[in-house]
């Protein structure tokens, strides 16, 4: 179940601000220095969405032939399907969201390398410090009928979408060589631009987007505080 506390970040002390010692505390992106330096503290828990098939898939594909997921009413191995969903998770964190969007790979074996019968979970997982322009837009992007759409077509959850828009909201920002991508564009075919999506549990889409909003309102709330005593000091010191 998901659980609540208030985002604050690390004052920075007096002995750590003298000149020898600024190198302790990272005065200089306020964001990356936690509560207690030695612990990671998790503020809430947000339910991940599920992967569903749709209606006409009825089956998992047999353990020792994975490859019977071609036809339409196979699903993944059942232990695959498992421990997949068991590998998700979202955090929002005391400084950033982290989130696991695991995908199903090969275990190694003799035949190139791998073993096209036994499949193992890659680990994807994705971190977003609140300070990030990503998380300037935080929006439900779930589908229309999205209940309807999961029984006909299968589904992944409630959408979550992180966008850092230009262009009037027309373009998201996109890395080197690209400047800017169409916002129509889906993520999957566009890696170089600079958008995420979180998959959160079916009907919690809103819920999670106001979770969101509110940690990274929290914490750059308490980074601005920080910001002021730490200016404070070095105006003091010149």
């Amino acid at each position: 179940s998901s659980f609540r506390r208030r985002i604050c970040l690390r004052n920075p002390p007096a002995s750590t601000m003298a000149a020898s010692g600024e190198t302790k505390y990272k005065m200089d992106r306020v964001i990356m220095n936690r509560a207690s330096p030695d612990t990671v503290a998790i503020v809430q828990h947000l339910p991940p969405g599920q992967d569903k098939g749709p209606c006409y898939q009825c089956c998992y594909a047999p353990s020792f032939c994975p490859c019977c997921v071609i036809c339409p009413c196979c699903n993944d191995p059942e232990y695959i399907v498992r421990a997949s969903e068991d590998s998700k998770y979202i955090f929002l964190k005391e400084t950033s969201i982290e989130w696991n969007d695991p995908n199903i790979s090969f275990k190694d074996g003799s035949c190139c390398g791998i073993d096209p019968c036994h499949y193992r979970i890659q680990d994807n997982v994705h971190v977003v410090y609140y300070d990030d322009p990503l998380l300037t837009k935080i929006d439900d992007k779930t589908r229309c009928c999205d209940d309807f759409l999961t029984y006909c077509c299968g589904g992944s959850g409630d959408r979550i979408a992180l966008r850092h828009t230009i262009c009037l909201g027309c373009c998201n920002k996109a890395q080197f060589p690209f400047m800017c991508i169409p916002i129509c564009c889906p993520v999957s075919c566009c890696p170089c631009a600079i958008q995420h999506n979180i998959y959160v549990q079916q009907g919690k889409g809103m819920e999670a987007t106001v979770a969101l909003r509110n940690a990274r309102d929290e914490a750059l709330a308490s980074m601005a505080r920080v910001e002021k005593q730490i200016n404070e000091y070095r105006a003091n010191r010149s």
